[in-house]
């Protein structure tokens, strides 16, 4: 030890950039012990917990499942159950509250508040430590019920990743109203950032998303509006067609586009004047995308309009035009040939002529394949 001591004492004293390393070590050595015992201390509480969930398995048999069905016996597994402490409480409730649904979801939820569980997370939703929000929010998106809508329009003003969370809970359980005040103060400067409204739409049931509609004219964001009509074309579409004209009048690009996309998921006649009327709007974003609309209705007016679009002087809307033609079957092949060969805008022939060249290249292979 003590030539050791020497051998470092020596080093310190030289000064300059052995001090700098004897330092940088020394520091490593502390952190590197840190790390150590915080993997014990971890590995100590895991063993504890595996020991806590051992322990409940045999004082709670049989399981919860088993006696659902019966008060009596459900009573006297929630005294059981009660003795143990809520994290085990909760690693035993919460895989089978996502692995279920309906009626035997809605009872496991039920007994999940009958253990304190569901009051505990309102308590820690509300705390002051974003962390202890985070995780209480992320449990309330599969327990909450309406009784905690007003907590979850609250949470929706939080971190955004907390308002995401509390929106996706809301609308599994909230009325379109409250739906509407969480919409109403959402702001997307993001398309990618739409997905969570996706998810809270999609969570609502046809009959208060029709509701909702209703308020589609009171929402001020414009993505939000767009997402809106969308959701509504696949999901309600019988509601959304009342919109669409609203929509392709609108001053905002983002919601025309909106209503353009809307098109291509319905059938009706009213739709199909909207898309039309799109098709010759005066922003080519919303122009390409009427051209997909038309492309995924099909039929001789779609053919028509397509063939139009193919020559226009925006890039995306041509290219989306031929790609439409190309799916419309011998309509949208001979469509493709006259503008190969008869169209005054070269760029159209040319887009035409590719458009042909990967067709005859498809119907090749196919038939190869066959």
């Amino acid at each position: 030890m003590s030539a050791i001591s020497g051998f470092f004492g020596s080093l310190w004293h030289s000064g300059g950039a052995y001090r700098a390393v004897l330092v940088l070590v020394a520091v490593e050595g502390v952190l590197m012990a840190l790390c150590a015992c915080w993997l014990s201390f971890t590995a100590i509480l895991m063993r504890r917990d595996r020991k806590l969930d051992a322990a409940f398995a045999r004082k709670a048999a049989p399981g919860l499942l088993a006696v659902l069905a019966d008060e009596k016996a459900l009573r006297a597994w929630q005294a059981r159950a009660g003795r143990f402490p809520k994290a085990v409480l909760r690693r035993y409730l919460e895989p089978r509250i996502m692995a279920t649904t309906g009626n035997l979801n809605a009872r496991i939820v039920d007994v999940y508040s009958r253990l304190g569980l569901l009051a505990k997370d309102m308590q820690q939703a509300e705390s002051r430590a974003w962390r202890t929000r985070m995780k209480a929010m992320r449990r309330l998106v599969f327990v909450a019920g309406p009784q905690q809508a007003e907590l979850l329009v609250r949470r929706s003003r939080d971190l955004h990743a907390i308002g995401v969370l509390a929106a996706m809970a809301l609308g599994r359980v909230g009325t379109p109203r409250q739906v509407f005040e969480v919409l109403r103060h959402i702001e997307l400067p993001r398309r990618l950032m739409a997905q969570p409204v996706h998810a809270m739409l999609d969570a609502m049931d046809q009959e208060r998303l029709a509701k909702l509609m209703d308020l589609w004219s009171e929402t001020p964001s414009p993505t939000v509006r767009r997402v809106l009509l969308e959701v509504a074309a696949r999901r309600v579409p019988w509601v959304c067609e009342r919109y669409l004209p609203l929509a392709a009048g609108n001053s905002s690009v983002e919601v025309r586009i909106g209503a353009a996309r809307s098109c291509g998921m319905l059938a009706g006649v009213s739709s199909m004047k909207v898309a039309l009327r799109l098709a010759i709007d005066e922003v080519p974003q919303v122009r390409a995308q009427a051209a997909r609309a038309l492309g995924r209705r099909g039929g001789s007016g779609s053919v028509d309009a397509l063939a139009g679009l193919a020559e226009d002087r925006d890039f995306w809307v041509r290219q989306n035009a031929v790609a439409a033609l190309r799916e419309q079957g011998d309509a949208g092949r001979r469509a493709l040939e006259e503008l190969s060969v008869s169209s005054r805008d070269d760029f159209a022939r040319d887009a035409a002529r590719q458009e042909l060249e990967q067709l005859l290249l498809f119907t090749e292979t196919g038939e190869a394949a066959s």
